[in-house]
């Protein structure tokens, strides 16, 4: 179930709800009360906040709070679902991506007005981290990581084949599409029989929608580009445009050729890519993983506009339909300190949202990468999308009419002019 089509009876439900969803004054101790919380963390992030966060919670409200893990397609069914039934989660999580749909669908509440009365500081928070949840301006979130894409390089095939290592500044003139694609083309290795075992740049471009968001954005944000733009309060399509056309025409040459190609994580970590787009958040598992090779990061390639990158993260929603909203909103302020944050970093999480918490000893480490300046600077070249509902569905639609760019079977200009004629009634409901 979408969140488009669950809007008309969560609103109703709202309504229902009436005064008691928005509850008022400072909250108490609260004896059999339940505050249930959805989120996709799992493993480590999902055993700390069981184990030791919502714990410290519970002791000192007086409440029990009940985590609900789901992952994928199942996180949105199964938060429509049981708002739907009376049952939705007080606190849950979203992306910045899903957040214009939860807000139309009447699931998330403005914390604003909550934010600007109990006078919370939000100005240790990377301002793109934080800028991402609002929306008609409201505030919708606060963050709980943030990831952007960086490039992770094995330094040791760069001194292997006598290559020059990216800059390490986001504002160092060097590193350019051309620079990247030198480097992607002499670490690409195949063998006699013409089977490829090593891609010189990892460029995931099939399966998920979020490579769309991901794996495309940072290419055409650096080109000065963008997979949408506005005009006179209607979306269209940015894919049309000569630099985003551009950076098509760029890739698909470096995948058709093999240089570049499918990869994420496990692939760099195995020595098939020798580059990586990479985010915070995997920091802890290269490190963990990596044995065989020396590695570090840079920044993004550089093109006609300069460096630009995507961000994400998830960010905490406060339920308009709890019928806890100040212990709710309490939770909120609690799992997003800076003390609950700095801890949280200390298991080995590494996408942090916080300024102060980025200029620590525990962030910065031992371990490669080494350069995790490179990290810290990244939120300033963070670019964002306008906000649509549409966003699913739109990005779908990109992911399949790029399938044949990339085995070069249809040329960027066919592809963008066949996207730019089905995009319309996606965007704009025509």
């Amino acid at each position: 179930m979408s969140i488009r089509i669950a809007k008309g009876w969560v609103l109703a439900m709202c309504l229902f709800l009436g005064a008691t969803a928005w509850g008022g004054g400072a909250p108490v101790q609260a004896e059999n009360v339940t505050l249930t919380v959805q989120t996709w963390m799992g493993g480590t992030a999902g055993d700390f906040f069981e184990n030791e966060i919502f714990p410290e919670f519970e002791q000192k409200y007086g409440v029990e709070v009940v985590h609900i893990e789901a992952f994928g397609a199942n996180y949105w069914d199964r938060l429509t679902s049981m708002t739907a039934a009376g049952q939705g989660p007080d606190v849950f999580f979203t992306t910045a991506f899903d957040l214009p749909g939860l807000v139309e669908g009447g699931l998330a509440r403005s914390i604003q007005g909550l934010a600007d009365r109990d006078k919370v500081d939000l100005s240790d928070f990377f301002p793109t981290a934080v800028e991402q949840y609002r929306l008609d301006g409201g505030l919708y979130a606060i963050p709980w990581d943030f990831g952007y894409r960086v490039l992770a390089y094995n330094r040791s095939l760069f001194d292997e084949h006598g290559l020059a290592e990216p800059p390490a500044d986001w504002d160092d003139p060097g590193w350019t599409f051309a620079d990247s694609a030198e480097a992607a083309k002499r670490l690409t290795l195949v063998d006699g029989e013409g089977k490829l075992l090593r891609v010189g740049l990892g460029f995931p471009h099939k399966g998920s929608i979020d490579n769309v968001a991901r794996g495309l954005t940072p290419w055409l944000y650096s080109n000065g580009a963008r997979l949408l733009v506005e005009s006179n309060g209607s979306l269209a399509t940015g894919l049309t445009d000569s630099r985003a056309l551009d950076v098509l025409r760029f890739l698909q040459e470096q995948v058709v050729t093999r240089t570049m190609g499918p990869g994420w994580q496990a692939q760099f970590i195995n020595g098939q890519t020798a580059m990586q787009q990479t985010i915070p958040g995997t920091v802890a598992l290269l490190q963990d993983s990596i044995t065989e090779f020396d590695w570090d990061i840079a920044p993004w390639p550089a093109g006609e506009a300069g460096r630009g990158t995507s961000g994400g993260g998830s960010g905490w929603v406060l339920a308009q339909t709890s019928k806890h909203q100040e212990l709710a909103w309490e939770l909120i302020k609690f799992v997003t300190s800076r003390d609950v944050q700095l801890r949280h970093m200390q298991t080995g999480a590494k996408a942090v949202a916080r300024f102060s918490l980025a200029r620590t000893s525990e962030w910065r480490g031992d371990a490669p990468p080494s350069r995790m300046d490179v990290f810290a600077q990244a939120p300033e070249y963070v670019v964002y999308e306008p906000p649509t509902t549409a966003w699913s569905s739109y990005a779908q639609l990109v992911l399949d009419q790029l399938r044949d760019v990339w085995t070069g079977n249809r040329s960027p200009e066919q592809a963008s002019a066949e996207i730019e004629r089905l995009a319309s009634p996606i965007l704009n409901g025509d």
